[in-house]
């Protein structure tokens, strides 16, 4: 099962890396290199840690395959939900393709996960002192992900009701117009501003 932290909301190159996997008519895969991080979950599946990408692709390659099966290798973590998620924060922030909008959410999540732990509200300088940014740019992200909930975003057109984002308004939106939008009055305003864009 995908994380439920995943900052990624935009998956480029899907069918690409599936294809660099399972090669074609003139050339033959290389298979998945990097193993997927995982971890048990109670119910007896497992949830990606990190890995997303080449897991899709995996999925689109078994859709080939005689009996609709691909193995992936993985490596197995037995972690608390702060740890996996700082860990597939640390291997999604060694990639600097995500987008203003991918950190706000994904620096949202995280707060929320480690407020839930501790039990009691957690600082901007709290969360800033686990990730890697900037204090000050993670409190801009936190204002754009705390203002602009999963809701607005599916009444604005940015996600659809499955959670799947719209790439051409996630890829043009700078931290600028995203503070913009998160400083205005409320969420029928933040949804008119987004629809705007």
């Amino acid at each position: 099962d995908p994380a439920p932290w995943q900052p990624r909301l935009i998956f480029n190159d899907i069918e690409a890396l599936a294809e660099s996997i399972s090669g074609d008519d003139q050339t033959e895969g290389v298979g998945i290199l990097e193993p997927l991080l995982v971890r048990a979950k109670p119910d007896g599946r497992f949830e990606l840690i990190d890995g997303e990408r080449r897991w899709r692709a995996a999925k689109i390659v078994a859709h080939g395959q005689p009996g609709g099966d691909y193995l992936v290798p993985v490596r197995m973590f037995a972690v608390s939900d702060r740890i996996a998620q700082l860990i597939g924060q640390a291997a999604n922030d060694q990639r600097d393709d995500h987008k203003p909008l991918e950190m706000a959410l994904c620096y949202r999540r995280l707060r929320e996960v480690l407020e839930q732990e501790k039990g009691r509200p957690l600082s901007v300088r709290g969360v800033a002192g686990i990730g890697w940014h900037k204090r000050s740019m993670v409190s801009d992200y936190l204002t754009i992900g705390e203002a602009l909930t999963d809701d607005v975003l599916r009444d604005a057109g940015v996600l659809d009701a499955t959670g799947r984002a719209d790439a051409a308004i996630v890829t043009k939106l700078t931290v600028k117009e995203l503070l913009d939008v998160a400083k205005a009055a409320g969420p029928e305003q933040r949804v008119t501003l987004l629809r705007e864009r």
